[in-house]
């Protein structure tokens, strides 16, 4: 392997500020790396002719990080840090932080690496940045790449004057839309870029010879095309977008049929944004310049859609609604769960409920709230092996402050009876094995199939009649399976009560004393139910040691104690790492802890209230 030649200097010198900044942050901790010393050699070599331009690159390598000044043909280290995690999008935002508050004419990113648009279907919800130590992205869809601009901005007050992509995939509208207020010009590819990336040293004469950003994006890619326009890749397509008059282009899409688009694969089509594009450079006319998700067959789009959503696109403008209409299918689809359930006692025993709005091909009609004070629970939390799990089972217990608290298993079978009409289970897992691997049945019938998971911990929720439920995993004992079970609950609801809603919000009357669960449920206009994702265990005038909700949570947790006096709150993920912790006085009844920074997982956490030592778990979900 070719070494990196570069000074070993930890200080931050003196910036000479020229006219423009060329900034790079290069993720080669994968298989990656010798492209990168191929750019690295061409900044390098073509720097000793530049003389209105800075260039600073971020260099995460297999074992070190490297923060480098290219200038006059050499390469000063101005910072060496242990391996840098680029699937954090706080990291890089710190990175381009540090160097955008000087004062630049114009501030050129580039984000270097592997890219899959805003989706990928062999790695689930991958987009950009892979670093294998640790193993980590940036995802699109969980706004991660749109919070890295966001957060520059916060910290600087400046935004991006052009970003290049040298990253396959990327030029898509679902993208571009995510960066609109935070970047003026966007270049980059609708395909693949080969694996050499783009050609720097041409690319730099460009940016240093030329004020103004769109001709620049420009200039960058005739100097792409010109490069590899000889060269045996067939679809060769590179394109500069300007942002300012990206939205107008978007509203004018038209969705009567897909072939009215420039139809690329299964997958995709291309758009002729006349408004924003700036240049398009291609050797297949099917390549306009920017792509948009719109596949062939509803299957892509229906195992992908729930992800699709979440994008910035979707929520302004209803794109899979849209695409749903051409497919002429009937809706005979369930809306996705209700999310964030959260209830506030108001008098007499009268609840306001609030909750987000479900999401559904068609309109919902209403929301189902079920609520009963009359149920009978079956609830393992696994500190203990548990006498109705037979199999090849043992407790996990590598978290040192609530250990053991899950079941490992390679093979397991659990059954029983419910006879009350209307039943609930409930639990957590994640692991490794087959799509057919955990089957759940009910009087002999196969009803579920769960879906293999590898490291995050996911909910399970089922609703099922009364009967003999069997629970098993892994029947034909495959060595090679395994699975991770906690808080496995069923509710047996005995008597319970409904309130219908037409909003994700109102007052639920009837709630009787003593403990309560609730749940919500959304039905569209064709009678489709979803499934449940939140269950709210609560006591009505009573004092509760301590409860989490909603759970699952998205932007805040709310810790419920009925004790008052200083607390002290601990939060560690599922592998035992501390990630919060706070103290304060408590004179409400509840801790609001801020959680858009956490992960999807299973976390627990530790509370001290006046020596009243008390402990939870609860669910993040991305």
């Amino acid at each position: 392997m070719k070494k990196l030649p570069i000074l070993f200097i930890i200080f931050l010198p003196i910036f000479l500020i020229s006219k423009n900044l060329f900034i790079g942050y290069f993720c080669s901790d994968n298989n990656m790396y010798n492209g990168f010393l191929k750019n690295y050699e061409q900044m390098v070599r073509i720097s000793k002719d530049l003389k209105n331009t800075d260039i600073i690159i971020f260099l995460d390598s297999y074992t070190l990080s490297y923060t480098l000044k290219i200038y006059e043909g050499k390469s000063e280290t101005l910072k060496i840090s242990e391996n840098t995690n680029s699937g954090d999008f706080e990291t890089i935002s710190n990175f381009f932080s540090n160097f955008y508050k000087y004062d630049y004419d114009l501030r050129i990113m580039v984000l270097w690496d592997h890219g899959n648009g805003w989706y990928n279907f062999t790695t689930k919800k991958k987009s950009i940045f892979f670093d294998n130590h640790p193993f980590d992205f940036i995802s699109i869809t969980e706004g991660e790449l749109k919070n890295i601009f966001v957060d520059i901005y916060k910290k600087t007050g400046k935004k991006t004057d052009l970003l290049i992509f040298d990253a396959c995939l990327m030029q898509c509208v679902e993208v571009d839309y995510e960066l609109k207020d935070y970047v003026s010009y966007i270049v980059g590819s609708e395909g693949i870029v080969p694996y050499n990336g783009f050609p720097y040293d041409k690319i730099l004469l460009v940016v240093d010879s030329l004020k103004d950003p769109e001709k620049i994006s420009k200039g960058i890619v005739e100097s792409y095309y010109e490069f590899y326009v000889d060269s045996s890749y067939s679809n060769l397509t590179l394109s500069s977008i300007r942002t300012s008059n990206f939205v107008e282009d978007v509203k004018n899409l038209k969705f009567e049929k897909r072939d009215e688009f420039s139809v690329i694969d299964d997958i995709d089509v291309s758009c002729d944004f006349k408004n924003s594009l700036v240049l398009n450079k291609t050797k297949n006319e099917r390549y306009k310049g920017i792509k948009l998700f719109f596949p062939k067959n509803f299957s892509t789009l229906y195992n992908l859609y729930k992800d699709y959503i979440n994008l910035s696109l979707d929520k302004d403008f209803y794109i899979i609604k849209k695409e749903f209409i051409t497919y002429n299918i009937e809706d005979t689809f369930s809306p996705l769960p209700v999310k964030n359930v959260s209830i506030v006692d108001k008098d007499d025993n009268n609840f306001q409920i609030d909750f987000e709005k479900s999401y559904d091909f068609s309109v919902i009609k209403e929301y189902n709230i079920t609520h009963s004070n009359s149920f009978t629970l079956y609830y393992e939390n696994f500190d203990s092996i548990p006498k109705d799990f037979s199999g090849d089972i043992h407790l996990w217990d590598l978290t040192p402050y609530s250990k053991p608290y899950s079941l490992f298993s390679k093979n397991f079978s659990f059954e029983i009876f419910l006879p009350e009409k209307e039943n609930i289970i409930s639990f957590y897992y994640k692991g490794l094995f087959g799509d057919s691997t955990f089957k759940i049945y009910l009087n002999g019938k196969k009803l579920k199939f769960l879906e293999s998971e590898i490291t995050n911990w996911k909910r399970f929720i089922l609703k099922v009649d009364s009967g003999y439920v069997k629970i098993v995993f892994n029947e034909s004992i495959d060595q090679d399976y395994f699975i991770y079970l906690d808080e496995f609950k069923i509710y047996r609801l005995q008597k319970f009560y409904k309130t219908f809603l037409n909003e994700n919000y109102g007052k639920v009357h009837k709630i009787g004393n003593g403990e309560n669960l609730l749940f919500v449920e959304a039905i569209d206009i064709y009678g489709n139910i979803s499934p449940i994702d939140t269950i709210i265990e609560f006591l009505v005038n009573d004092t509760v040691k301590t409860y989490p909700y909603p759970n699952p949570a998205k932007n805040n947790i709310n810790i419920f104690s009925g004790y008052k006096g200083v607390y002290n709150i601990f939060i560690y993920t599922s592998d035992g790492k501390k990630v919060y912790e706070k103290n304060g006085i408590k004179n409400d009844d509840e801790i609001i802890i801020n959680i858009e920074k956490f992960k999807s997982g299973l976390y627990f956490y530790l509370l001290d209230i006046e020596g009243k030592k008390m402990k939870g778990k609860f669910f993040v979900e991305r």
